[in-house]
């Protein structure tokens, strides 16, 4: 599996926090498509391999860092070294730098950035005796990393939280508090909305922002973020210090290094030779032999420790899962549609050895399964059922969030026809149907009115007739009855 689909089904550092700080030996099993079982095993920690033994932090911090900031990473982390990463590119992004560093996963590139940021407004609020409000902004492409990130500041800010604030806005929540933080965590899309939403009442983002920090940068576009990364940087101060991290340097980085970086000092560290014992093996089989074949390892316990499995979907997870439970086999399933709050619950409960097999997949990442037809009909029901519970929940909504929603709907309204969403291209469809069905009706109508009419005029006529006949046989009858 690539990294991309990693971080994709979990997020990056929440596995290399679970098997980069976990005691037992791990062992990694990929369940693929094809007929065959891939496994590998690392018997010792590739981390250590990444430390600087040249210095640690109590020295590093005496150097180069707030005693505040210095005294979080040894007491509240309880770190001892810096990772090679951390020692080179901090020092950069303390000179102010703008800072690209590319780094692979759980080589400690979130304090490569995060101690730094905080450093920096520290020091600038200080300076002005006040902290800024949005002077640090933290952007990544997931639920679970922003709430690692958050995290990890929050740490940072152990001894200077009286000074500066950190906060975490995760995807389609709405920030509530009155002030905002001096450090904020979030999405593109989450930031744009908060933005959007404090419009008039703040003070522009190029007013305030001071540090940008961009996270798994080369995923930011292929999580659908690249419209509001664009739009964000039309609001970016002239002057302000950006820092990309990424595992790898893609076309997207070269992009939004373009977008959003001034001269940058390219910190790339040469991987290091991995001397650890891992051992891999390839194991062919037929299809209907590969249940067999896992039962066996995980039973005789030929793979021990901590095991991550891969599948092709999400039905063969559950599918195995079942299988797993028959035989008494615990173990997790992890994918894309489990809500943000299940797959934190998961992946704490694998790091904290709950559960030693853990089921992935990243199939439905960026692909709902639906058409744009069915999309809409789900928009649209969704609406419907909003729609429905409004009245119960009239009073229990804020006034400022009811605005919200008829200004969207005004405004989705008031769209070009290209740009509406496709619940309501599907509604103007519904529209033009429905009054040309009402047309055809009306015509229908005037046309049976007109028959009606035509058939009332000969009924009538008809009547006349027969009256008249009736009048004349009754005056002959009169007239014979004179004679007679």
């Amino acid at each position: 599996f690539g990294s991309s689909h990693l971080a994709q089904a979990t997020g990056s550092s929440h596995l290399a926090q679970a098997f980069g700080s976990s005691p037992p030996p791990t062992r990694l099993l990929t369940w693929p498509w094809y007929s065959g079982l891939w496994l590998a095993g690392a018997g010792a920690r590739v981390m250590a391999s990444l430390l600087d033994d040249t210095t640690t932090w109590a020295e590093f911090g005496r150097r180069h860092l707030d005693p505040r900031v210095a005294k979080a990473l040894t007491t509240t982390l309880g770190l001892e070294r810096p990772t090679l990463v951390q020692s080179r590119g901090i020092p950069v992004a303390l000179e102010g730098k703008d800072l690209l560093c590319r780094a692979r996963t759980g080589s400690g590139k979130t304090l490569c950035y995060a101690v730094p940021l905080v450093q920096r407004l520290l020091a600038a609020a200080e300076a002005k005796g006040t902290a800024t409000a949005l002077g640090g902004i933290v952007l990544v492409p997931t639920k679970e990393l922003v709430v690692q990130v958050h995290g990890v500041i929050s740490q940072l800010l152990a001894f200077s939280f009286d000074v500066l604030s950190a906060e975490c806005l995760l995807s389609g929540q709405t920030y509530s508090k009155a002030e905002l933080p001096s450090v904020l965590v979030t999405t593109p899309s989450s930031l744009l909305g908060l933005l959007k939403q404090r419009r008039g009442t703040m003070r522009p983002l190029s007013e305030l922002l001071k540090v940008l920090v961009v996270d798994e940068a080369d995923l930011m576009f292929s999580f659908g973020y690249e419209d509001d990364m664009r739009e964000m940087c039309a609001m970016l101060p002239a002057t302000y210090q950006a820092m990309l991290v990424s595992a790898t340097l893609s076309e997207e980085v070269e992009q939004l290094k373009g977008l959003m970086l001034h001269k940058p000092v390219l910190l790339k560290l040469e991987e290091p030779r991995v001397t650890g014992k891992l051992s891999q093996f390839y194991f062919v089989c037929r299809d209907g032999d590969k249940y067999l074949v896992l039962y066996t390892l995980l039973k005789l316990q030929l793979v021990q420790g901590k095991k991550l499995i891969f599948v092709k979907n999400i039905d063969n997870a559950y599918r195995l899962k079942i299988f797993l439970e028959r035989f008494s086999i615990n173990s997790a399933v992890l994918n894309a549609q489990l809500p943000h709050g299940s797959r934190q619950n998961i992946i704490e409960s694998f790091n904290q050895n709950v559960i030693d097999l853990l089921i992935a997949t990243d199939a439905g990442l960026g692909d709902s399964g639906l058409t744009d037809e069915n999309a809409a009909d789900q928009e649209e029901a969704n609406e419907k059922e909003e729609d429905d519970d409004e009245f119960d929940q009239e009073d229990k909504q804020p006034a400022g969030k009811k605005r919200k929603k008829l200004k969207r709907k005004a405004t989705e309204e008031e769209a070009p026809e290209g740009e509406k969403p496709a619940r309501l291209k599907k509604k103007a469809k519904k529209a033009r149907e429905a009054a040309a069905a009402a047309e055809s009706a009306e015509e229908q109508d005037a046309a049976e009115l007109k028959t009606r009419k035509k058939r009332r005029g000969k009924a009538k006529a008809a009547d006349d007739a027969e009256e008249g006949k009736g009048e004349q046989g009754r005056e002959e009858d009169v007239g014979a009855e004179l004679a007679d």
